[in-house]
């Protein structure tokens, strides 16, 4: 689970990008401005999270499924 909530940001963030390109909808008034704010949101947001997790806020009891268990089933 190393980078995986991080990977589920970054595909968020492109379909919201790939959403607005495609229906014209602007929220910002520059490409700069909407770079500056959602790339602040994006940091803040994985910065909250990963000291959430670290912290115990959040946890995830059990085994769970990883990269390993499916390596390692795999064959």
């Amino acid at each position: 689970m190393s980078l995986e909530y991080l990977t589920i940001l970054i595909i968020l963030l492109f379909i919201a990008l790939f959403l607005e390109k495609k229906k014209h909808i602007h929220l910002y008034k520059s490409r700069k401005e909407r770079f500056e704010i959602v790339g602040f949101f994006f940091l803040f947001g994985v910065i909250w999270d990963s000291f959430a997790i670290w912290r115990g806020h959040w946890s995830f009891p059990g085994g769970g499924y990883t990269w390993d268990t499916y390596r390692f089933n795999a064959t």
